[in-house]
């Protein structure tokens, strides 16, 4: 691509990301991690207790790429009917026949396009199916609001959080994994309060001021190269 011939840096936001670049030819010196940010003073853990729902989240647009309908079987193969899932994002016409299929089996709410802020201090999971994912802020936000995590392998996620720690990672595709996880976290609340304490923890690590020094540091690194030609 001529495009990328004459660019002498991309600013990846994942490991995944950079990945791809480098899968289409982009030279791997060109590419720089950037990473994501978020807002841990917006996102922060609900004052109020666990009301003992058991609740699982996805914040997203809901396509075939997301991975939402390995979501949606794992989920009716763990859930009983008052286990509610709550997905937060617009539906795709190429998903809305496989929703109003699972529909009919499980406890399920489709907001739109929302803030979702509020659903994440209302959930106990939160789970990120997606097949390709370049730099996604939901996890993070997620994570900063004291949830623990189920996300692919192909995420952000994947990169920050440890498994067993912060969350679990599972392959693409693999509803019997979401399944096991959703029915682990279940079995055990005191495993959604650990992992989701760990998960703010590793946030606050991850906030927009952070971010925004790193980026600062990659600015002058492209100048200084730039500097010396």
């Amino acid at each position: 691509n001529n495009v990328f011939k004459r660019i002498d840096y991309i600013f990846a936001c994942s490991k995944y990301s950079k990945k791809t670049h480098i899968e289409q030819g982009i030279p791997e010196e060109k590419i720089k991690l950037a990473g994501v940010g978020v807002d841990t003073d917006k996102f922060r853990p609900p004052k109020k207790p666990w009301d003992g729902e058991f609740r699982g989240l996805y914040v997203g647009a809901m396509n075939p790429l997301k991975g939402i309908k390995y979501l949606l079987m794992g989920w009716r193969n763990f859930a009983e009917k008052n286990q509610e899932l709550v997905m937060c994002g617009d539906v795709d016409r190429s998903v809305s026949d496989i929703i109003k299929k699972y529909r009919k089996s499980i406890k399920l709410r489709i907001t739109g396009f929302v803030d979702p802020a509020e659903y994440y201090r209302e959930a106990s999971v939160f789970v990120f199916p997606s097949l390709t994912e370049g730099s996604e802020k939901v996890t993070l936000e997620a994570m900063a609001s004291g949830l623990p995590i189920i996300a692919t392998t192909n995420t952000h996620a994947a990169e920050v959080i440890k498994h067993g720690k912060e969350g679990f990672i599972v392959p693409i595709r693999d509803s019997e994994s979401i399944e096991k996880y959703l029915r682990y976290f279940y079995d055990n609340p005191n495993e959604i309060k650990r992992m989701g304490r760990n998960a703010r923890r590793l946030a606050e690590k991850h906030t927009w001021d952070i971010f925004s020094k790193r980026m600062c540091r990659l600015f002058e690194m492209v100048y200084e190269s730039g500097r010396g030609r």
